[in-house]
């Protein structure tokens, strides 16, 4: 009976031991009840955020699909005016060359204006009567025509005199 006695006491100590260890890991099912809540309420707290962003991606991949799409519609225009610009470019390296001899033509055109100024000055201070070439021409078709005329005129006396001095030996 001793021994019974020794093994209900063992037994109660044993059991004093299993419930206090019950009451700890009660104690520790309540803790991890309570951070499973916690972390339920968080995964709750964080479900919203997703969801947002989610749709914010959603949209985001929707803006760069019409993006995409504008770009491509972009594209044949934009070959087009490539093609118009490389058209328009011979025509005016060929117009910026002939501006380029038109201003050296004008520059000429300046050199010979100053030139003909400095004559003008030079005839304006010395006098100087200036005959076109028409006019020259004119003076010398009339002295031409009054010599031949007047060579004529002799050739024709000569042949006269001649006629009567041939007359007059017959």
């Amino acid at each position: 009976m001793v021994q019974l006695a020794a093994v209900v006491e063992q037994l109660a100590a044993a059991v004093e031991q299993l419930a206090a260890l019950v009451e700890q890991l009660t104690a520790l099912v309540e803790q991890l009840t309570a951070l499973v809540e916690q972390l339920a309420a968080a995964v709750e707290q964080l479900t919203a955020p997703v969801e947002q962003l989610t749709a914010v991606v959603e949209q985001l991949a929707a803006l760069v699909e019409q993006l995409a799409a504008a770009v491509e519609q972009l594209a044949a225009p934009v070959e087009q005016l490539t093609a118009v610009v490389e058209q328009l470019t011979a025509p005016v390296e060929q117009l910026a060359a002939v501006v380029e001899q038109l201003a050296a033509v004008m520059e000429q055109l300046a050199a010979v204006m100053e030139q003909l100024a400095a004559v003008a000055a030079l005839v304006e201070r010395n006098k100087i009567q200036v005959v076109t070439t028409q006019e020259v021409d004119k003076t010398l078709v009339e002295v031409v025509s009054e010599r031949y005329g007047n060579l004529v005129a002799r050739h024709a006396r000569t042949s006269e005199v001649v006629k009567l001095a041939a007359c007059k030996m017959i």
